[in-house]
């Protein structure tokens, strides 16, 4: 665990007053072209007139992963639990942005926010938050996803992740023992060795202090010697581990062909009502041009729609979601930007063909040869652009 430092003045997010004075149309009229966020962010990363910053606090490392404690800045939305956050960071001079899951149970403080992020050989965002220290800025969204525990609790829970899949659902866990400590849950995690295990000694000691609470870790690698369960989800495991699953409401994430075998297994039983899943999409596949390279780009779940193409640049990549500036660099591309709010028109692009959306406006432009901001737009479909 790394001690926080003690923060400066620079350090320290603006005040909500401060913020409302800064972020008025005088000082936006004042700051013209660039818009007073360009201008603060030269002083402090954290002086941010959005809830888009965020400062580690705190860094605890595993084997092959690092749990980051974040104090955002600005007004947040509290979450619920198994929804996540987008966290950008900047890496050789390109910011990209990826998804990483609450695992902090709801009901506290929403500008704490704590990720676990599983260190990947060749994840440039995983890799560079694996040196993260506190102090360290990082740009974080408001909570996102529809993979969530419902506001009327059920009374019987089944638990089931895989890998880096078990944040999301330890959040759900959390928050349902923190809200009832007798709550009837069981967990079936799937990891490829013991020292996988993502909070291992946390989901021991939860299961030791809770009656109702069964863990059961499944090693897909090691075999423990001990009669337990090993391999992949089959419905010996299931039978094993909750053989009263017709009574329990199921929430799932994790690998693609772990949630495939779960979700057979359901709809065979006739259970597919009762089961919630989320996976975690791989990175998006790169569609080839006649003229140049091709880059592979990470995805956001389930938003591709189309390809971008860069012209000039001779480069193309399936959507991902994310906004045009943020695709443009993660394919490579250096084009201008300043404040990524919308507000400095530094990033303005002809747009030659396609439609996109503003989401700061919600306005949709889709006309031939027309000018758009990168960093307030997304694809709405293929979309080609003069970069």
């Amino acid at each position: 665990m790394t001690p926080q430092p003690a923060t400066t003045l620079r350090q320290r997010p603006l005040s909500a007053p401060v913020r409302r004075v800064l972020g008025s149309a005088l000082f936006e009229a004042l700051a013209t072209p660039h818009g007073m966020s360009r201008y603060l962010e030269q002083l402090s990363p954290m002086w941010s007139l959005s809830a888009d910053r965020a400062v580690i606090t705190d860094v605890t490392r595993q084997v092959d992963a690092v749990t980051l404690t974040l104090h955002a800045t600005g007004d947040r939305v509290p979450h619920r639990a198994g929804q996540f956050v987008r966290v950008t960071v900047e890496v050789d001079g390109i910011r990209r942005t990826r998804c990483y899951s609450i695992i902090d149970a709801e009901g506290g403080d929403p500008r704490r926010i704590t990720l676990t992020i599983r260190t990947h050989a060749h994840g440039l965002v995983s890799r560079h938050l694996a040196q993260a220290q506190a102090g360290m800025v990082v740009g974080v969204s408001q909570p996102q996803g529809s993979f969530v525990l419902p506001q009327a609790r059920p009374q019987r829970v089944l638990l089931v992740s895989g890998g880096s899949g078990i944040t999301p659902v330890l959040a759900m866990l959390r928050t349902v023992l923190a809200e009832d400590p007798d709550a009837d849950v069981t967990f079936l995690h799937y990891a490829t060795a013991d020292d996988s295990v993502l909070h291992r000694d946390e989901l021991a000691r939860l299961d030791a202090a809770h009656a109702n609470l069964g863990v059961v870790t499944v090693l897909t690698r090691e075999q423990r010697g001990k009669g337990g369960l090993f391999g992949h989800l089959d419905r010996d495991h299931l039978d094993a581990v909750a053989p009263d699953r017709a009574d329990r409401t199921t929430f799932a994430c994790g690998p693609v062909a772990l949630l495939d075998t779960l979700t057979r297994l359901y709809v065979q039983d006739g259970l597919g009502d009762r089961l919630h899943r989320e996976q975690f999409t791989p990175a998006a596949i790169v569609m080839p041009v006649d003229t140049g390279t091709t880059v592979g780009v990470g995805t956001a779940p389930g938003t591709s729609v189309g390809n971008v193409r860069f012209v000039a640049a001779g480069r193309a990549v399936a959507d991902d979601g994310r906004t045009l500036l943020e695709q443009a660099e993660a394919a490579g591309l250096t084009p201008e930007f300043g404040c990524r709010m919308g507000i400095c028109h530094t990033c303005t692009t002809r747009k030659t063909c396609g439609p996109v959306r503003n989401v700061v406006t919600g306005a949709v432009a889709d006309q031939a040869d027309e000018d758009i901001q990168l960093c307030v737009s997304v694809p709405l479909g293929d979309v080609e652009l003069d970069l």
